[in-house]
């Protein structure tokens, strides 16, 4: 058993052998072999993100110098050349060179998939670059498709230029942002070919120690390359080699609980095959029965603790909206002065608002996520102590890792939509200025934060759905499955001996082995 693949495989090829299900065992096969960790590219236009790419591809595949309009998310993976076109529900194909050709028409298209055959990609298969629009577009679009990516990375690549090594308004509300996720952030500073070394390495100098006072972070490494005729990219070459590292840590941890979980399920259903194989047919009916009665026990006292979870969490979620109105009282002054200078507030009341979501998580809901996870783990320990004979006989669950911070930025929609109802072009918040000046405290207090406060209940409301819905399935499943499994395999022990068969379809010796085989899968 060389890899992890190779376990799922022979764990899946067991199930079938004793009739169980492997459809999970199937799902988690396909996307173990798609799995890849999420990097953007993040930078203003004309940053030279596009020739960075290009220059790690070895040729020129991706356009360069194109409009804010025509900007749309290409995720840049290893394969053979083609081209993924996604707009909506659908999906159509291309050659790379429709990117450079100029005959790819942008309407309706949400992102692209870039799979090039390049020697250097194919040496870190579970990485996924993702070129995003310009951070300076200045179009809804492009900044709600790069928050998407914001929420699912695992790390975030941001691009300076040697010549201009300042960070633009437009990035300080993404950095801001990326604080809030808690992940990696290096930085690249392009066209260093173009200026003198002192003064690339004094710009290097520069934007470290402004990106570390962004981020609140004590360093950021901050990377020089050249992407002109004589490409020199190896530094960031080399940092992929450390994403690669840390995708196949994260690949291995997520992909080895499952296959933990699914081989405990197949040792419990074993051991009971080989426990109660001298048992008549009258006592085998008489432990499936007690193995049912003892499931819906089990069942009740987790959905007794899952109605009382449910209680607290909406507890939670009221202290939650009432923490959130009371910092969003500092809002109004903001709001009206933006507007009074004829200026959308959009932006800064988005990042206070994003802080402000983190805080309430962090403050009113992660310690209930935690208490509850505690009680369960409790209440299947009590379950062992109380049933022995019929229950499972492996630790508690582990709490589960809910990525709650992730969670609710995901939810948040920002505020774009509350402004656009007040103007709906510049032209438009322009005539209107004037008189708005005269009113803006009444428009601000009785319009605009009634709407901000319903946008970030609904944020709050549709996470801590997300959190329970997760907490259920994680913690409490697990038992439930590994109980149902013991049960099948009484089943299949009374089918046998009430069909008359002689000989049991497997030896002990076979079973035996199975059950060595499943043991050092769990344990692996």
């Amino acid at each position: 058993m060389d890899n992890l693949s190779d376990r799922m495989v022979r764990l899946k090829q067991l199930y079938e052998k004793y009739g169980l299900s492997a459809q999970p065992l199937e799902d988690d096969l396909r996307q173990l072999e798609s799995f890849r960790i999420v990097v953007p590219v993040l930078g203003s236009f004309n940053t030279g993100k596009s020739a960075l790419l290009n220059a790690l591809l070895g040729r020129a595949v991706l356009p360069t110098g194109i409009t804010a309009e025509r900007s749309v998310p290409t995720e840049i993976v290893a394969g053979d050349d083609l081209l993924t076109i996604y707009r909506e529900d659908t999906a159509e194909f291309a050659e790379l060179s429709a990117l450079r050709s100029g005959a790819l028409d942008p309407e309706g298209i949400e992102r692209l998939r870039l799979e090039c055959d390049c020697e250097l990609l194919r040496r870190f298969p579970d990485v996924m670059l993702v070129d995003l629009p310009g951070l300076d577009s200045g179009i809804e679009a492009n900044e709600i498709a790069t928050r998407r990516y914001l929420a699912r990375s695992q790390a975030y690549l941001l691009v300076f230029s040697a010549d201009e090594p300042v960070i633009k308004q437009s990035l300080t509300d993404f950095l801001s942002e990326l604080r809030l996720y808690e992940r990696p952030v290096f930085a690249v500073l392009t066209k260093c070919d173009k200026v003198l070394p002192q003064t690339s390495e004094q710009a290097r100098l520069y934007l470290q120690k402004s990106l570390a006072s962004q981020l609140v972070l004590p360093d950021v490494e901050v990377y020089r390359i050249q992407a002109g005729p004589q490409p020199d990219v190896q530094p960031v070459a080399q940092l992929l080699v450390r994403l690669q590292r840390c995708a196949e840590e994260l690949r291995s941890q997520e992909f080895s609980g499952r296959l933990r979980r699914a081989a405990r399920s197949a040792e419990g259903y074993l051991e009971m095959r080989l426990l109660d194989r001298t048992l008549t047919t009258s006592e085998l009916e008489g432990r499936i029965g007690r193995i049912q009665d003892g499931m819906e026990r089990l069942f009740e006292a987790l959905d007794q603790n899952a109605a009382h979870f449910s209680g607290l969490l909406e507890q939670s979620e009221m202290a939650a909206k009432i923490y959130l109105r009371e910092g969003m009282l500092e809002l109004s002054p903001i709001i009206e002065a933006a507007l009074a200078a004829g200026e959308s507030p959009q932006a800064q009341v988005d990042g206070i608002l994003r802080e402000l979501l983190t805080a309430t998580v962090h403050s009113e809901i992660d310690p209930v996520l935690q208490r509850y996870g505690k009680s369960m783990r409790e209440l299947l320990a009590l379950h062992q102590q109380a049933e022995p004979e019929h229950t499972v006989s492996r630790p508690p669950a582990e709490l589960p890792a809910v990525a709650t911070v992730e969670t609710v930025l995901r939810h948040f929609t920002g505020s774009a939509e509350v402004f656009d109802q007040l103007f709906s072009s510049q032209s438009r918040f322009s005539l209107k200025l004037a008189a708005l000046r005269k009113r803006l405290v009444p428009i601000v207090q009785g319009q605009v934060l009634p709407e901000l406060e319903r946008l970030v209940d609904t944020c709050i409301a549709e996470s801590v759905a997300e959190y329970s819905e997760q907490y259920l399935s994680q913690v409490s499943a697990p038992a439930l499955e590994e109980l149902a499994f013991r049960r099948n395999a009484l089943e299949d022990l009374r089918r046998e001996k009430l069909s008359g068969e002689q000989a049991m379809r497997h030896s002990i010796g076979e079973l035996q082995a199975d059950l060595a085989l499943v043991r050092e899968l769990s344990r692996s």
